[in-house]
């Protein structure tokens, strides 16, 4: 069909009107696989351009409404196969027009796949699991990161060896002058988190790679089947009361190796420089700080979503 059609209008217009749900045939593409669809979305989406029906409806109105039909068709499909086929389409230029329908609709399917590819732990995994061996899927390895993190938390604040100072420019006489950068702050952190999770045989490494190429500051993975991502902003950044939705949860926690589990990590550096909140407001330590991001996530979401607040302010 693609070497048929490719290039030329009226063929194109043709199967789109082959397709159409008014058509008796129409009941067809509720049988195709994720890579003919994506042939489909292709050749019309190369020819056709988005349109919402209004008024009178075009023969390149209704073919757009087919694309945006096949589109969302795609984003159903719960396998890897129509996730090959979004990635092949997103890097099509000349389907330009239609980025924005791809890209949700692959964030859709993601999801998809996550849910359909979920598999309940066996015998032998729950039992490491209870015996603090391993985790046996990623909520486990997300419970275990959020204990680790704590401990570490806590040992940075109280320890005798005011741990604190590896996230501070430090001036004359050792005195801790302004915060340090994200990345070097994610680089002390995760040292210190490396080695306490290295026994147990979880990983964590810098810049976790996701869907579309996108990566969250650090990921903790057991093994090559499932893994967590962690964003992390320093109290200052400006988009630290969005980064939980737009990017943790809208760009990482989708992919389904996850789980739909995420840590969302802010350093609390107390100089008084807090972003405000939404409302206005300002944080006033750090347990505020976690309560209020913590409070713009649903039931459910709170169920795989964590929130942690390391206090890294300088010692009295």
């Amino acid at each position: 069909m693609e070497t048929s059609v490719s290039g030329d209008g009226d063929l194109l217009r043709e199967a789109a009107a082959f397709f159409c749900p008014g058509e008796r045939l129409s009941f067809l593409i509720d049988h195709l696989d994720a890579p003919t669809l994506q042939t489909l979305i292709a050749l019309m989406g190369r020819t056709f351009a988005p349109f919402e029906l209004d008024g009178v409806v075009t023969p390149a109105m209704e073919a757009s409404d087919q694309i945006q039909r096949l589109i969302r068709m795609l984003s159903a499909v719960g396998n890897a196969d129509a996730s090959r086929s979004f990635d092949h389409l997103l890097a099509d230029e000349a389907l330009f027009n239609w980025r924005f329908h791809l890209e949700q609709a692959s964030e859709r399917q993601l999801i998809a796949l996550r849910e359909a590819s979920y598999q309940h732990p066996d015998i032998e995994r729950v039992r490491q699991t209870l015996s603090n061996q391993a985790p046996a899927n990623a909520a486990d390895l997300a419970a275990l990161l959020v204990d680790t993190l704590g401990k570490l938390t806590r040992r940075i604040r109280t320890g005798n060896t005011d741990d604190w100072r590896q996230y501070w420019n430090e001036a004359a006489r050792g005195r801790a002058e302004t915060p340090k950068i994200e990345d070097h702050c994610r680089d002390a952190l995760l040292s210190d988190l490396k080695f306490l999770l290295k026994p147990i045989g979880v990983d964590a490494q810098p810049e976790g790679q996701y869907a579309n190429d996108r990566r969250s500051d650090f990921r903790v993975s057991y093994g090559a089947e499932f893994n967590v991502p962690v964003e992390i902003k320093k109290d200052q950044h400006r988009n630290l009361w969005s980064a939980l939705r737009d990017q943790l949860m809208a760009k990482y926690t989708i992919d389904p190796a996850t789980g739909g589990n995420g840590i969302y990590l802010v350093f609390w550096f107390g100089d008084g420089k807090v972003q405000s909140s939404l409302s206005g407001l300002r944080p006033s330590n750090p347990r505020e700080l976690r309560e209020w991001l913590e409070s713009s996530l649903t039931e459910d979401e709170r169920r795989r979503i964590s929130v942690l607040v390391v206090d890294v302010s300088r010692g009295s």
